[in-house]
């Protein structure tokens, strides 16, 4: 049977938001001024909560790949989390109030908390990412320039770049520039978390109340909740649990 073609001004549903896409949003909220941040999501035609809705799944997501300990993988969704996190808590701290798309619904705004927590607890692993890509990044240099002065090749190494030979190396060096320069590594997302949720209990209507509410209702077995009530009362650090809050 063909399919339906769409009525005739009716209006088209949002593109899927892909980890490719988050991650340059992220990143390009990050990079901007304050007040350019909520254009960025609230140009969706629904002001900003599709936008955010389609971020929320993308970044709060994990595949089968790092759900089985892959640890490529779970690296990929440690950055994929923090940049999301580090980009809504900027979006919620750099403004003179907090965008209304974080704040219309309020198991909406437990999700970005549940997505902070993730971040927050993964922060340790993270920073062990970036110097692991470091160190790797300083023995690539070293193959390179014993090759370039005609040295042995180290071990293991079959190509000038040190990882094979096949043209890695560009890609490597960007990798590794990238995650120099990189606007997330300056990002706190242990302070951080606090200070969001402090934020979003202070702008949604119901208060700390419907914040804590909300939380019970997304995180398992109230532990989103206990991290709401702990980040209100001056706590909210880290925990190194090797997953954070799933979401519901």
């Amino acid at each position: 049977m063909a399919a339906l073609a769409p009525r005739p001004g009716a209006p088209r549903p949002p593109p899927a938001l892909t980890d490719a896409a988050a991650a340059v949003l992220a990143r390009a909220i990050l990079a901007s001024p304050p007040e350019a941040g909520p254009a960025l999501l609230a140009s969706d035609g629904a002001g900003g909560g599709r936008a955010l809705e389609g971020w929320l799944r993308v970044a709060g997501g994990r595949s089968l790949e790092e759900v089985v300990g892959l640890p490529a993988a779970r690296a990929l969704g440690r950055a994929r989390r923090g940049g999301a996190a580090a980009a809504l808590t900027s979006l919620a701290l750099s403004t003179h109030t907090v965008p209304a798309f974080l704040t219309a619904d309020a198991r909406r705004a437990a999700r970005v908390v549940a997505l902070a927590v993730a971040a927050a607890d993964e922060a340790c692993a993270m920073a062990g990412d970036v110097s692991d890509l470091e160190g790797a990044a300083a023995a690539a240099a070293a193959a390179s320039a014993a090759w370039a002065a005609g040295a042995p090749p180290p071990p293991g190494s079959t190509g000038p770049d040190g990882l094979g030979g096949d043209g890695d190396d560009a890609v490597f060096a960007a990798r590794v520039g990238r995650a120099a320069s990189d606007p997330l590594r300056r990002a706190d997302a242990v302070g951080g978390l606090a200070a969001l949720v402090r934020a979003l209990a202070q702008a949604l209507p119901g208060g700390a109340d419907a914040l804590i509410r909300a939380a019970e209702e997304v995180g398992a077995r109230g532990a989103l909740a206990e991290r709401v009530v702990q980040a209100l009362c001056g706590g909210g650090g880290g925990q190194e649990r090797g997953g954070g809050q799933q979401m519901m």
